[in-house]
């Protein structure tokens, strides 16, 4: 009996310690440790399952532990980006650029636009309300083109493009902008406009003072050439005081006038709005009130009739062509009348002028296509393509006349080949204008040059 007793005390000691490590462990959230159960007979049944149930918590606390972790590592994450998210906004509402996501919809209704909108003195809630859409902003006068452009962008694919505009503050002041804008289509075909616009006001200003200065420096160029070309203007007419020979002094004289005529180019690019091109109807009164004063017909009896329209023409061309119209002038003023004689000189400047000549041989051409006994359609049809090639072939081109209603051009002289220099020199100078030049002798004398306006390069 006492032996009994003892074991019996035994295994209930061996029981409590052995609940009490499950107690333990369930404390802890510790089901690593195996347990070994020592009952026996009924106490077994009250220990039994102990072991399948260390199993299955320690399982769920593993998983458990394993979820905490991924939840702390998320919560981490989350944090980090907010932060980071946080410290790009701060850098995005610091800067002078401005973040804007657009719908592709009629007045660019705003999803999103960054805090700094109030550089333009504008608030958020004001576009995320739609109290205001983005067109609002936009300069009324810049507004089509920017359509224009957005819409020709998204049409051919294009996934990002720059354009410059002027956008209006909240109080009305005008400010330049600079915009980057990405279209994003979505799996939907749906467009979306991301962008980023920047205040480049003071920017547009620099470079206006800049052309500014550059004008300046243009106009004080072409002041000084002038000042130098009517130096030597002023040396040749001194310098032809020193000779008796006729010959002679009518060389200088005529270099003297060539001369004058170019810085006559000079002084008109200085008094031009643009620095680049001169008006040309302008330049050829005033050249031609110098050649009649100069050779003393101002109050004779040689009339000056005048038929120019309203032509700029830059540098490149107005040098030669003042030139060319400086002698066939000098030419008319020296060698078609007689002293006292009555006469004219008729300068004409046409632009896209076509001769009567050709419509007369178009027409009858295509009179004679249609009276054939098969009426010929092609045959008209290529006519008009012909016609209207050479209406293409015609844009921009100039038509100078230079006549007058003297004695004539001496028969048998072939004015291409001769040894007059100022002939030389329109020969020279027509073919450096890229122009033809024809003699007409059937009332005095005129010359008529057909040519094309030289394209201006830059000098480096």
């Amino acid at each position: 009996m006492g032996d009994t007793l003892d074991k019996f005390s035994e295994t209930l000691n061996m029981i409590i310690d052995d609940s009490n490590a499950v107690l333990t462990a369930f404390q802890n959230y510790d089901f690593k440790r195996e347990i070994s159960v020592h009952g026996h007979g009924d106490f077994k049944l009250l220990t039994d399952g102990i072991e399948e149930t260390r199993r299955v918590l320690d399982l769920i606390t593993m998983q458990r532990r394993v979820a905490e972790k991924a939840l702390l590592d998320y919560a981490m994450e989350l944090e980090h980006s907010n932060k980071l998210k946080e410290e790009m906004e701060r850098v995005i509402n610091n800067s002078p650029v401005i973040v804007f996501l657009w719908k592709y919809e009629p007045g660019w209704p705003a999803e999103f636009v960054s805090e700094n909108v109030s550089l333009l003195g504008y608030e958020v809630e004001d576009f995320i309300s739609k109290r205001v859409f983005y067109e609002n902003i936009i300069h009324p006068e810049d507004l089509q083109k920017i359509q224009e452009e957005l819409a020709r962008n998204v049409e051919s694919g294009c996934n990002l493009y720059n354009s410059e505009y002027r956008v209006l503050t909240r109080s009305g002041e005008v400010r330049w902008v600079d915009e980057r804008t990405f279209i994003h289509r979505d799996e939907r075909c749906e467009v979306h406009l991301q962008g980023v616009i920047l205040d480049v006001t003071e920017h547009k200003k620099a470079e206006e003072a800049l052309l500014q200065i550059e004008e300046i420096h243009k106009k004080e160029i072409h002041h000084r050439i002038k000042n130098n070309l009517q130096v030597i203007s002023t040396l040749l007419y001194l310098e032809s005081g020193n000779f008796s020979d006729e010959k002679v002094i009518e060389a200088f004289i005529e270099s003297q006038h060539r001369v004058k005529s170019m810085a006559l180019v000079h002084e008109k690019l200085y008094q031009s709005e643009d620095m680049v091109s001169v008006d040309f109807a302008d330049y050829i009164k005033d050249l031609s009130d110098y050649l009649f004063h100069s050779y003393s017909v101002g109050d004779g009896n040689v009339s000056l009739r005048l038929d120019i329209e309203n032509i700029f023409l830059g540098m490149d061309t107005a040098v030669p062509l003042g030139i060319i119209i400086n002698e066939l002038v000098s030419n008319s003023l020296k060698h078609a009348f007689s002293k006292g004689e009555d006469g004219e000189i008729c300068i004409r400047l046409h632009r896209n002028e076509r001769g009567n000549l050709y419509t007369e041989n178009y027409n009858n051409a295509e009179a004679k296509v249609a009276m054939s006994e098969k009426t010929d359609f092609n045959g008209i049809s290529r006519l008009q393509e012909d016609k209207k090639a050479e209406d293409r072939k015609a844009e921009d081109r100039l038509t100078l006349i230079v006549r007058d209603n003297g004695r004539g051009f001496p028969e048998g002289l072939d004015f291409r080949d001769t040894d007059s220099l100022g002939l030389q020199l329109v020969t020279a100078l027509v073919d450096q204008i890229n122009g033809s030049i024809e003699l007409d002798t059937s009332r005095g004398t005129g010359f008529k040059i057909i040519f094309q306006e030289l394209k201006y390069k830059t000098r480096v």
